[in-house]
C-alpha cells in the first residue's frame, strides 16, 4: 500500500514498517525508463524527420528558436521594473540599437528613462536619429573590449540590414549574403560610462551579432563594482563564427544568474554543457544575484 507525501512516497509493508522513497529518485527512475523506451521505439533512421520535429518543438519550449514570440516584450513590460533601483530615472544602454525599436519599447514603459544607444552602421544610424526621444544623443560607434577601429561587414544589397557584423562569415555562412566592409570607431563600456558620469546601469541590452562577449569585457570595471543590474543579450549561431561559448559569457559575468526568455515567463539555464551550449536564437537575461530574494518570484 502506497501513500504520497510532499517529499516522498511511503510504502507500508506487511510488518507495518514504513519505507520512504524520495521523489527525486522516483522522478529520475521514471525519466530513465521513458528515455529508454523512447530510444527503443524511435531511435531509427525512419523516424529521423519526426525526431527532428520533436527536437525543434522542445527547443522552443525552453526558449530557443522562438524569435516570433521571444518574450522580450513581456520581460520589458511585466518584469524589468522589479530590478530597477530608481524607477523615476532608470538608465538603460542599448548596444546595437539598429533603428531604435528596442529603445522605443523601453520608453513606452519607462518614459523617464535615459537611454544611451550605440549603432555603428552609418546608414542605420541616420534612421535611428529621426525619432530619437531620450535625453542622451545616440553614438555612431560600436562597443568592444578595447578602443580603436574594426571592420563592419554590411550586406551589399541591404545597407539598413540588422545583420551587419564585425565577423564577415556571419553574412556569408549564416545569412548567405555578400557583404562589403567599412571601418568603424570602437570604444568600451567603461570609457563611455566614465565620460557620461554614469555610475550605474539598470539594463544593458546587447545585440551585436556575435560580439557580445567583447562588449562585456569592455565593461570589466563596471561589472567588478556591481554597477550593472540586468543584461539582456542574444546567443545564437553567430557565436559559432565569433568562437564564443556560453561558458565564456558566464565566466565574464560572475555573480549573475542566467535565464532564457519564454513568451510569458523565464527559465533558468541549467549548468550542464549539453543544456547550455545551444547555438540557436535565444534571448538571455542575466540578473545580478544581489537582486534576488523578494524579486525572485517575479521571474515565474
Amino acid at each position: 500500500m502506497y501513500h504520497m507525501t510532499k517529499y516522498c512516497i511511503v510504502k507500508k509493508s506487511k510488518t507495518d514498517a514504513l519505507q520512504e522513497v524520495p521523489l527525486n529518485i522516483i522522478k529520475k527512475t521514471l525519466k530513465q525508463w521513458f528515455k529508454t523506451i523512447y530510444k527503443l521505439m524511435f531511435a531509427h533512421r525512419c523516424f529521423a524527420p519526426f525526431n527532428h520535429f520533436v527536437f525543434e518543438c522542445a527547443l522552443g519550449g525552453i526558449g530557443v528558436l522562438n524569435s516570433e514570440k521571444s518574450g522580450e516584450d513581456h520581460f520589458i513590460s511585466k518584469r524589468l521594473h522589479h530590478f530597477i533601483r530608481d524607477p523615476s530615472s532608470p538608465i538603460f544602454f542599448d548596444v546595437g540599437a539598429n533603428i531604435g525599436d528596442y529603445s522605443a519599447r523601453l520608453l513606452t514603459h519607462f518614459p523617464d528613462a535615459n537611454i544611451v544607444a550605440f549603432e555603428p552602421n552609418p546608414e542605420v544610424f541616420k534612421t535611428l536619429l529621426l525619432d530619437w526621444k531620450s535625453p542622451t544623443p545616440p553614438f555612431n560607434i560600436g562597443l568592444s573590449d578595447t578602443a580603436g577601429t574594426l571592420s563592419l561587414h554590411i550586406p551589399t544589397n541591404r545597407s539598413l540590414s540588422e545583420f551587419a557584423s564585425v565577423y564577415r562569415d556571419i553574412n556569408s555562412d549564416v545569412h548567405n549574403e555578400v557583404s562589403s566592409a567599412i571601418q568603424i570607431p570602437m570604444n568600451t563600456l567603461d570609457n563611455i560610462a566614465f565620460k557620461l558620469g554614469i555610475h550605474h546601469i539598470d539594463l544593458l541590452k546587447i545585440d551585436v551579432e556575435g560580439h557580445e562577449l567583447a562588449v562585456l569585457l569592455g565593461g570589466k570595471q563596471l561589472l567588478s563594482e556591481n554597477k550593472i543590474s540586468v543584461i539582456q543579450l542574444e546567443f545564437n549561431e553567430m557565436n559559432v563564427m565569433s568562437h564564443v561559448f556560453f561558458r565564456d559569457i558566464k565566466k565574464a559575468l560572475p555573480g549573475f544568474r542566467f535565464f532564457r526568455l519564454l513568451p510569458t515567463s523565464t527559465i533558468e539555464i541549467p549548468p550542464s554543457i549539453v543544456h547550455s551550449e545551444i547555438f540557436g536564437f535565444q534571448n538571455i537575461v542575466c540578473i545580478h544575484c544581489s537582486l534576488f530574494g523578494p524579486a525572485d518570484k517575479f521571474l515565474a
